[in-house]
């Protein structure tokens, strides 16, 4: 267990879905967060490119770690997205999304449903879907990641103190 600590840093962004907080470097035991190891954060583009296979490693509704491993194809690359069929479950936002060398490509977003050409979000008979019907009933089409290199130069961009850009610098 560590402590969050918001007051060294802290920062959010509602667009691309992220927040950013520093941890504690010492467990309530007195283990060192060292020890836990951590997925660098490359802000060089050119990671994932369309037909490439992600991989993602996601805790869906607080559930026991769940992996979601190949034919998870990215499908689209919206300028701050990637987009990719992959079977993940609701509450699995912020799940990191990789690549097949394990580097961090995108944090996991959202889902986006199926529609029909009026616009109407389809259930899993391909009928319009009803709020009453559930979430799960949606018949979703893909899923959608920001991009890390989009979150990385997003930080970069912010004014941060010189003891907040040293800790987001560790992240690289």
């Amino acid at each position: 267990v560590f402590t969050l600590r918001p007051d060294l840093f802290f920062r959010t962004d509602p667009h691309l879905d992220f927040t950013l907080v520093a941890v504690s470097e010492v467990g309530a035991n007195g283990a060192p967060l060292s020890a836990q190891g951590w997925n660098q954060l490359i802000p060089d583009e050119g990671k994932a490119i369309i037909g490439q296979w992600v991989n993602i490693i996601q805790h869906p509704n607080g559930e026991p770690k769940q992996l979601v491993l190949r034919n998870n194809e990215i499908v689209d690359m919206p300028d701050q997205f990637l987009t990719y069929v992959a079977d993940t479950a609701p509450g699995s936002s912020g799940s990191p999304v990789f690549n097949d060398q394990w580097e961090v490509v995108a944090l996991h977003h959202a889902g986006k449903p199926a529609k029909d050409a009026a616009g109407n979000i389809l259930n899993l008979q391909g009928k319009p879907w009803k709020p009453w019907m559930g979430e799960h009933q949606v018949k979703w089409e893909s899923n959608e990641g920001a991009r890390v290199s989009r979150i990385v130069a997003h930080v970069h961009s912010l004014p941060l103190s010189a003891a907040e850009r040293a800790l987001f610098q560790g992240a690289l």
